[in-house]
């Protein structure tokens, strides 16, 4: 189904029509593109950090704004301070990532007649825990 929507095409519009190679390689990437999204679709992002939230974010713009400060002015006074917002940065990402962690735990023992898997799972959880 593919191979055939991208020959109907690349027969359509050729991929020579343009002035110089770099524009006749840009309209047959444009082309296979357009043909992937009409058959496969657009896939969806996933949220990379599920753990991640607004304390999380808010704890690691204050330690981006005091990183900022530091580099334009290098006083001690501005190097504690931005090590102090890393600190406490990393204490909430820990502590919101444990929690969740902790969350997804107790889901994986919910599941009724999947002992094998939960174990298998909450090792690899605790492998993860333990190493970051």
């Amino acid at each position: 189904m593919y191979v055939k929507r991208l020959e109907e095409r690349l027969k359509q519009s050729p991929c020579t029509s343009g002035e110089t190679i770099q524009e006749e390689w840009d309209l047959c990437k444009n082309t296979i593109q357009q043909v992937t999204e009409e058959v496969l679709g657009k896939q969806a992002s996933c949220k990379r950090n599920e753990w991640f939230n607004e304390d999380c974010e808010s704890a690691t713009k204050e330690k981006n704004e005091a990183y900022l400060i530091m580099q334009q002015y290098g006083t001690r006074n501005k190097v504690l301070r931005y090590q102090e917002k890393r600190r406490e940065e990393k204490k909430i990402h820990k502590k919101r990532k444990r929690e969740w962690e902790k969350q997804k735990n107790f889901k994986i023992y919910m599941i009724p007649g999947r002992l094998e898997s939960c174990t298998v799972k909450l090792g690899k959880l605790r492998k993860n825990l333990k190493h970051g």
